[in-house]
């Protein structure tokens, strides 16, 4: 009985210090996150794509949901989306072409997520530049 009742109480500590550590948290998520209804971005960067990609592979982790880049993302310089100096030195085909064959930075997506899907991820950078 003392040995059950060591294991409960052991159990309730890791349960509440995992609680703790996700509330910490909090914030960290709302960046990386944002407002999912905001853009439809969000669908498309946390793996909605058939779920093909991990947590840290999705571009909102890095972009962020609306397209400024996230605290993660600044520290590897990635593009602000929504600046229209960015948006006008880039071809569509260069932003397919990166996507499909990038071996650093973005994920690449050839032969995880369709033809079609990268060439809506294109018009939702394209978005983004919009100011919509």
């Amino acid at each position: 009985m003392k040995r059950f009742n060591f294991l409960c109480i052991m159990a309730i500590i890791a349960v509440s210090c995992f609680a703790v550590s996700q509330v910490s948290r909090a914030g960290e998520a709302e960046d990386l996150i944002g407002d999912p209804e905001k853009t439809i971005f969000f669908i498309f960067a946390t793996g909605g794509i058939q779920g093909s990609f991990g947590t840290m592979e999705t571009c909102v982790f890095c972009h962020g949901n609306g397209g400024k880049g996230t605290a993660e993302g600044r520290k590897m310089n990635v593009p602000d989306f929504t600046d229209a100096g960015w948006q006008s030195s880039r071809t569509d085909e260069q932003m397919i072409a990166h996507l499909e064959s990038n071996d650093k930075g973005c994920t690449k997506c050839r032969g995880r997520i369709s033809e079609a899907a990268i060439k809506k991820l294109v018009q939702i950078v394209r978005n983004f530049g919009t100011g919509s």
